[in-house]
């Protein structure tokens, strides 16, 4: 689409977006849509009953095929129930619900545990 500005042809991505707009109408209906709805948390530090409880709060359905979670780091340590943590995050990623960025408490337990194992089986 060519539009005329100031006796000028000029053509630009803004301006012709502008002139469809004008033209025509766009509705969209979002509830017709299967958007998708994003869960953010971090620093949770073995805290699981509040993530569960906050993640409640904010209408997490874990059945809901479209509620995912985004994890950004330090799951673990500093509190006692890292093990229930360990395992809601271990069921949320195989049912693919879970994109989990490693933190930096995340990598010292994974390095304590490599060492661990290294010592177990090779000494």
């Amino acid at each position: 689409m060519l539009l005329k500005f100031q006796n000028t042809e000029f053509v630009s991505i803004l301006s012709i977006y502008s002139a469809i707009i004008r033209e025509k109408t766009i509705k969209i209906n979002f509830k017709e849509k299967n958007l998708m709805k994003y869960f953010v948390f971090s620093d949770v530090h073995g805290c699981y009953k509040e993530l569960v409880n906050s993640l409640n709060n904010a209408g997490y359905d874990e059945m809901d095929e479209n509620h995912k979670l985004i994890f950004l780091g330090d799951a673990f340590d500093k509190n006692r129930d890292d093990y229930n943590m360990y395992l809601f995050l271990k069921n949320n990623i195989r049912n693919d619900k879970l994109i989990w960025i490693l933190g930096n408490h995340d990598l010292y337990l994974l390095n304590v545990l490599y060492r661990h194992f290294l010592i177990l089986n090779f000494h």
